[in-house]
């Protein structure tokens, strides 16, 4: 997600990220994520600046996990 070169702060924004499956793995570089249930993360920002894009990385071995192959 580009968010670095939005211009000014970010007044109130969350982002939830659900990976699908309890095996699979996630990975964002944020402070404060919260895990809410078992597949599911959530990054809440108040009068955020962002210094870089937000990128998450979601890692399965399912092959019917959807993503790059």
């Amino acid at each position: 997600m580009t968010t670095a070169r939005r211009a000014g702060r970010i007044g109130r924004f969350t982002l939830t990220v659900d990976k699908g499956r309890a095996d699979a793995l996630v990975s964002f570089c944020r402070q404060g994520v919260r895990k809410t249930g078992p597949t599911t993360f959530v990054w809440e920002a108040r009068d955020d600046v962002p210094d870089s894009d937000l990128r998450v990385l979601l890692v399965s071995n399912d092959p019917a996990f959807p993503g790059d192959r």
